[in-house]
């Protein structure tokens, strides 16, 4: 299929935009690249539709209308021939990687809320508009680059939800310009901020905080959420949106430390240097195919609080050796650096040698395994004790490698069934007796990615459907 050529509609609409988004097509094969750049310039018209307050209501719902019929008719006939030069670019890729009709309609409904909706009283309302503007456009987005595992559509359900939150926090003042408030009212009422308060971008400096602070949470629990569902099979495929990902993370973090920003007149941005340092980091994390360490929770923002043994269980550890008489050193792994020569594996932490000590009582986050196991296994080279081995705790991570393990050794476990593909799952829940039956993801801590199905039709829509958290 040809590409279309750089005098494309979808071409210059997309190299107009200011939007973070067009940066991360640049690592995508030359094809996927086309069909994105034509996927996002149908979301910038729409969404510039919805937005131009010069033009009537009444004009714009109009228009939208147009948009919705053609791009109805062109998912329905291949052979369809838009007047509107960016649906015609589009109607190739709609076919080609079976973009759904039922997507592209869930957003231009989501921007025509924004036409006659200014006020969302509860957290579920907002989730139920971010789904509609963003999780669709991340939902068509993996079609495009391709997912074997179904989980990827919950990670586009909460990618999405998290990169909204994150533009709804940096947009207050534009917003409130035109007379919107996207954040929930239920909140606002909860931190005691008025309507006007908001609109007239005057928020108690305290106040702004604590809603920076309630927004935040909610967003990182998305991004952690749609790290999680991403499973090591797809990963490679998802460079674009592990970047956007990646960028959008840098500007909650951003966001979160200067929130008196937020209601000046110039926007919060991220540098070009953080950008190009965000593009090479992800490239790097493509190449090797590693798990994106970079966003999903603020503890990862903030190396102080990346420990070899982190949390509060760390300082009472340190606080028992030392009452035994122990030396005990808590250190931050991600601050070590690894010298591996012959025969002479050290350790720098984070420019003095580590050397000296009789043993290691190794606490390594999800997040951090990679790298955690690689000072871990460091540690070993050079004779140091370690309580638990580099090997087991790498295990210990596999979860079906787990399982294996204790069949192999004979230990009791539920009747446990595992398969590649979801239209296996009639017989993987026969495999197990039926329901009632637990479904687990291969990766997830901490109760992430666990559903209790009661029934066999439970499980297999929990299967065919898993954005539906």
């Amino acid at each position: 299929m040809a590409s279309p050529s750089a005098h494309s509609v979808s071409h210059q609409v997309t190299k107009g935009s200011s939007s973070n988004l067009a940066i991360a097509f640049f690592p995508l094969p030359r094809e996927k690249r086309s069909a994105m750049t034509a996927l996002y310039a149908f979301c910038r018209c729409v969404d510039d539709i919805a937005d131009n307050v010069d033009v009537a209501i009444e004009e714009r719902k109009n228009l939208l209308k147009e948009w919705q019929q053609n791009i109805r008719s062109a998912c329905a006939d291949a052979s369809f021939s838009s007047h509107l030069p960016v649906i015609a670019e589009l109607t190739p890729w709609i076919h080609r990687y079976q973009l759904s009709f039922e997507d592209f309609n869930d957003l231009i409904e989501g921007m025509e809320m924004d036409l006659h909706l200014n006020r969302y009283s509860t957290w579920k309302d907002l989730e139920a508009y971010c789904y509609r503007v963003a999780s669709t456009v991340g939902l068509l987005s993996i079609r495009i680059f391709g997912y074997q595992v179904p989980s990827a559509r919950r990670y586009a359900f909460h990618l999405g939800q998290a990169l909204q939150l994150t533009n709804i926090l940096r947009d207050i003042r534009d917003d409130a310009m035109l007379q919107r408030i996207y954040l929930p009212l239920e909140l606002l009422s909860q931190l005691d901020i008025s309507e006007t308060e908001v609109i007239e971008c005057r928020i108690p400096k305290a106040k702004l905080a604590d809603l920076v602070e309630k927004m935040s949470a909610v967003a990182s629990k998305h991004y952690q959420m749609a790290r999680e569902a991403l499973s090591p099979l797809d990963r490679p495929n998802m460079i674009a949106s592990e970047m956007m990902a990646n960028l959008y993370w840098r500007l909650l973090k951003k966001i979160k430390s200067q929130p008196q920003d937020l209601l000046r007149p110039e926007k919060i941005r991220l540098s070009k240097v953080t950008k190009i340092s965000v593009i090479m980091q992800s490239v790097f994390f493509h190449r090797w195919s590693l798990r994106n360490l970079s966003y999903g929770s603020f503890g990862d923002l903030e190396p102080s609080k990346r420990r070899l043994f982190p949390g509060c269980t760390t300082s009472r550890l340190v606080k028992a050796a030392k009452q035994r008489g122990h030396e005990a050193r808590d250190i931050n792994l991600l601050k070590c650096y690894l010298c591996i020569t012959t025969h002479r594996p050290e350790i720098y932490y984070p420019q003095k040698r580590l050397d000296g000590f009789d043993a290691v009582i190794p606490r390594i986050g999800a997040s951090i395994t990679f790298y955690g196991l690689a000072v871990l296994r460091q540690f070993e080279m050079m004779g140091v004790y370690c309580l638990n081995e580099s090997a087991a705790i790498g295990r210990s991570k596999d979860k079906l490698r787990s399982l294996q393990l204790l069949s192999r050794k004979g230990i009791g476990m539920p009747v446990t069934a595992f398969a590649h593909s979801p239209d296996d799952t009639r017989n993987v829940i026969e495999l197990v007796k039926g329901a009632p039956l637990v479904l687990k993801l291969l990766e997830g801590t901490q109760g992430v990615g666990v559903v209790m199905a009661e029934t066999n039709k439970a499980a297999e829509r929990v299967s065919s459907k898993p954005f539906e958290d």
